[in-house]
């Protein structure tokens, strides 16, 4: 399970950030932001990243 992840990203708003604490958040974030969806790998295999 990832810890102490906090993905950054700045706009003409300004700097946003997002704490992300779970397992789930982080497939998440990596399928909405770098567009790497893990849908068709198992948990087991996914469980190291």
């Amino acid at each position: 399970m990832p810890r102490g992840c906090v993905p950054r990203r700045s706009d003409a708003g300004g700097t946003h950030e997002r704490i992300i604490d779970t397992a789930a958040e982080w497939y998440g974030v990596l399928a909405d932001v770098s567009r790497l969806s893990l849908a068709d790998v198992d948990a087991s295999t996914r469980a190291p990243l």
